[in-house]
């Protein structure tokens, strides 16, 4: 997940690109659920809206994953191509200044703690039917 972008190309473009994302996200969510979702500048249901902050928080904690897959990348790789190195480099470089940028372990703290956005003030999760699928606890 981002990994290919430059800081420098983030930079000039992060915000577009996440504002298309939302966009197209909810251009399909009205498309594919238009009886759930009805507002224009959030995804709003009768028990949620889905917020550009939400996005955000969800990205920070995407990076985690990407960081995963990374890792695993690595350790299947020919060490003695030189261009290996310098892309898992090149890819790594990019993920930490997108944990930085995006507030990875802050947001990953908030999640831990049940702070974020997603998890306020829900404890539970459930499918169409009213069935709870996921209720979250204190450890």
């Amino acid at each position: 997940m981002c990994t290919n972008l430059t800081e420098e190309f983030r930079k000039e473009h992060w915000d577009e690109l996440l504002q298309l994302y939302f966009t197209e996200l909810h251009r399909h969510l009205l498309k594919t659920r238009p009886t759930e979702f009805r507002d224009a500048d959030n995804f709003r249901s009768s028990t949620h809206t889905y917020t550009m902050a939400e996005l955000k928080e969800e990205i920070g904690l995407a990076h985690i994953g990407s960081a995963a897959k990374i890792v695993i990348g690595c350790g299947g790789l020919d060490k003695n191509d030189p261009n290996n190195i310098k892309v898992m480099g090149h890819l790594s470089n990019n993920l930490f200044n997108h944990f930085r940028d995006d507030q990875t372990m802050k947001t990953l703290g908030k999640f831990k703690a049940g702070q974020l956005l997603a998890q306020k003030g829900l404890k539970t999760s459930k499918d169409e039917a009213g069935e709870v699928i996921l209720e979250m606890s204190e450890l």
